[in-house]
């Protein structure tokens, strides 16, 4: 039942669809799609049923929309004589938006490894937040911050919480997969895509493949074999999707679809949506938000009880250390001290800060900072961006009724983290013979790494590629790497770093 792909197929990247709206001389100058509308497909049962964006012109006016949590990404670039609206950042660079860095938004970043709010690595360019929005030529589009969801806190009882879980993710599925043809489930080892997977099988319908994508060193496979075992169990085929040989050209492309907007690795989904691009797949189901809204993710007592006393500059110095951005310590030495505002921490806690007091009234103002900020402008960057070109990507946790009930819980129900296995065990009584995959050692690949050290140094050697980088920093430990066995290991955690400034850098 499970099969394996030497190699991810190499497909030939997807346009990306734009508008430029330009007054000259008396006239309207519209360049690109004057309509354009994101992930439609037949059987949407509500306009927020998956995360979507559009767009309409008409004449000089422009209207733009996006699903309530604008999870799906769309960027604008507005002054008083044009308007440039797209969901590729590198696409509106093209169009002439202006390259100067957001020095405060950049700030945070580094340190998160997500920007904040409607921030972009770039002052000029906003991320569009949730809802309709008039954008008329001649006035600059300026994006309203206050854009969460009224949703007001539950008082349910956990056992009541449990059962409309239950019965709205099923509703969910039933209602995403609806009339799809080939179905493709990426299958981890976590609980998210398990769930996905036992209702689908639940209703009779359950994916036609399970795809499971192997990692770069030194992350082991640990979800791997177990997505294998519980595929095999369930007797639905599955297919093992391995790495292109290139780490650096998969980062490369990383960063480029997903606009600099993250330091988060898109190498499980990547392989995956060439897989599916190649084989004409029309629907995939991602089980993005699930661990944030039902496990806790990135909730505990402690900032719980911080975010409760409005503690926020002892919340904001314990949250810029938990995320994916880059250590403090190196921060300092990564990056190019003509650079230096960029380096300063009390920007980016200025930044925190404030982003933190928009979520203070959410029933659980910790995962509603989380979703808004990491999952939305991070994480939703791979089922939106990375697998664009599936017609139809389904992502039951945030259909209305189902996120509506697990934003609405108060942090006390959700900070064990037990909330959604409860949810699974009791929905699915005879499927837990199986456990979750657990942390394991880093498995290093002496090859692939020198590989991947080569090509960097390559690439920082490219006219305008290290101007955000320190050489002090980067030529002396990727050497290193090169000639030392012991020391090599290391270009796997500073590398992405060196090559997203690269490519950053590139395009200031």
């Amino acid at each position: 039942m499970s099969t394996v792909d030497r190699r991810a197929p190499e497909v030939p990247p997807v346009p990306e669809p734009y508008l430029y709206v330009q007054r000259s001389q008396g006239s309207v100058l519209v360049e690109g799609d004057v309509m354009w509308r994101s992930g439609d497909w037949a059987g949407r049962s509500t306009p927020d049923a998956t995360p979507f964006a559009q767009w309409k012109v008409a004449g000089d006016d422009v209207t733009i929309q996006t699903d309530r949590n604008s999870v799906y990404p769309l960027f604008i670039w507005s002054d008083r004589v044009q308007i440039a609206v797209s969901p590729s950042i590198p696409q509106l660079l093209r169009l002439g938006a202006p390259h100067d860095i957001d020095i405060p938004a950049f700030a945070a970043f580094l340190r998160l490894g997500f920007f904040l709010g409607n921030d972009t690595p770039f002052a000029a360019i906003r991320a569009v937040p949730g809802g309709r929005h008039q954008v008329k030529l001649g006035s600059e589009f300026v994006a309203p911050e206050d854009n969460i969801p009224p949703v007001e806190a539950s008082s349910i009882a956990r056992d009541e919480a449990l059962d409309r879980f239950i019965e709205l993710f099923r509703a969910a599925i039933a209602t995403g997969i609806e009339g799809a043809v080939q179905i493709v489930l990426p299958l981890s080892g976590g609980r998210d895509s398990r769930h996905i997977l036992l209702e689908m099988f639940e209703q009779g319908r359950p994916p036609d493949l399970c795809a499971t994508a192997t990692y770069y060193p030194p992350r082991p496979d640990v979800d791997l074999e177990v997505a294998r075992m519980l595929a095999e169990h369930l007797r639905v085929p599955h297919r093992t999707i391995t790495q292109t040989r290139s780490q650096l050209a998969t980062i490369r492309r990383h960063i480029r679809e997903t606009g600099f907007c993250t330091l988060t690795p898109s190498s499980f989904v990547q392989p995956i949506a060439d897989f599916c691009r190649a084989h004409g797949v029309d629907c995939v189901v991602d089980g993005i938000a699930g661990d944030t809204l039902s496990a806790g993710h990135f909730l505990n007592r402690e900032t719980d009880k911080l975010y409760s006393q409005g503690r926020y500059d002892e919340l904001a110095e314990t949250l810029l250390g938990t995320f994916n951005g880059i250590d403090e310590g190196l921060i300092g030495a990564m990056v190019s001290s003509g650079h230096v505002r960029a380096l300063d921490r009390g920007l980016a806690s200025e930044r925190v800060i404030r982003e933190l007091k928009r979520h203070e009234a959410a029933a659980n103002p910790v995962t509603s900072f989380v979703f808004f900020n990491r999952t939305r402008r991070d994480i939703a960057l791979m089922p939106t961006r990375v697998y664009r070109a599936i017609p139809r990507v389904v992502c039951p946790y945030l259909f209305p009724d189902l996120f509506d009930l697990l934003y609405s819980l108060p942090a006390s129900m959700v900070v064990n983290h037990r909330f959604h296995d409860a949810a699974i065990r009791r929905a699915y009584p005879r499927a837990g013979a199986f456990a979750y995959a657990r942390h394991a050692p880093d498995q290093h690949n002496r090859r692939q790494q020198v590989r991947f050290a080569t090509e960097t140094a390559r690439l920082l050697g490219r006219p305008g590629r290290a101007r955000l980088i320190s050489k002090r920093f980067a030529w002396p430990r990727i050497l290193r790497c090169l000639v030392d066995p012991a020391y090599l290991p290391s270009i796997s955690w500073f590398g992405p770093w060196l090559v997203y400034l690269a490519e950053l850098g590139s395009a200031l």
